[in-house]
């Protein structure tokens, strides 16, 4: 079947879209990004904690998918993604026992850019 520029879930090829284009509530993305918090702080549900500090555990600045290092003097798991049609970011912070996740429907590096900033600025309150 031909793809259609005008449908959007042609956009982009299965390889290119996030986790092959699974697709999730903010409130789902949320209990993601607790999941994690909680696995880190020795809490672990879904998965081994071990296995999320594996995760989260830099190879330099870059951990299996999060970016990690200090963000106002706390270590934290960062990671954003854009498809050109959303962007979401989220900050996780063990020690503080902080989650943060910001979204928008908007996917252009303005937005991207916006979010990014929203979510540092709750994340070093």
């Amino acid at each position: 079947m031909p793809l259609d520029p005008n449908d959007p879930a042609d956009w982009f090829p299965d390889l290119l879209r996030p986790a092959g284009n699974a697709h999730l509530s903010i409130g789902d993305y949320a209990k993601f990004a607790m999941l994690h918090l909680q696995g880190l702080r020795g809490h672990p549900q879904l998965l081994s904690a071990a296995s999320y500090q594996r995760l989260h555990a830099p190879n330099g600045a870059y951990a299996m998918g999060w970016l990690v290092g200090p963000l106002n003097r706390t270590i934290s798991s960062f990671h954003a993604g854009s498809s050109g049609s959303f962007g979401a970011v989220v900050i996780i912070q063990p020690e503080r026992d902080l989650a943060v996740v910001v979204v928008t429907n908007a996917g252009s590096s303005r937005a991207v850019e916006a979010i990014q900033k929203a979510a540092i600025e709750l994340a070093t309150r």
